[in-house]
């Protein structure tokens, strides 16, 4: 009788052991699609802390930058539109 339930405790123990805990697959793979995922943003570079009163009538100050962005954010698109007159306050922008 012992015997047998050592062997029966022996073969559930082994079932057991082969059930993974953590099913290693599928959080390699979800790693990997956060890892390839983009993340856009678009940025108005007439408000642009070194756009000083290019392309807006808005009385507040400019206080963003393109170095602001956050750390994660890939891809920027960029809309920028100088009026004819303006090229000497924008070309700060463009020269950093």
């Amino acid at each position: 009788m012992k015997k047998k339930s050592f062997l029966i405790g022996l073969v559930l123990l082994l079932c057991l052991s082969l059930i993974p805990v953590l099913p290693a697959e599928k959080t390699a793979q979800a790693e990997e699609q956060v890892i390839n995922k983009n993340f856009m943003v678009y940025y108005r570079a007439w408000r642009d802390k070194e756009m000083k009163g290019v392309n807006t009538s808005l009385p507040d100050e400019n206080w963003l930058r393109m170095t602001d962005i956050p750390y994660g954010i890939n891809i920027v698109n960029v809309f920028s539109y100088v009026p004819p007159g303006q090229e000497k306050l924008a070309e700060p922008f463009f020269k950093n």
